[in-house]
């Protein structure tokens, strides 16, 4: 059997997901010291709009 993966920053929506059985890796992003898990405690607009009151570096791992 061949399954997809990918991870999160492919952004794909859920219909595609869903359709093609495509297992979802979470991204971890560092954003001023912290820790989080795309999708599961941060979303886009969080992140945006963190970074953007900050003026410091995004880094994703």
């Amino acid at each position: 059997m061949i399954q997809i993966i990918t991870d999160s920053a492919a952004d794909l929506p859920p219909e595609i997901i869903n359709k093609y059985s495509i297992h979802v890796v979470p991204l971890t992003v560092n954003i001023d010291g912290k820790e989080y898990t795309d999708g599961v405690d941060l979303d886009m607009g969080t992140t945006i709009a963190t970074y953007a009151g900050l003026g410091g570096m995004v880094i994703s791992f």
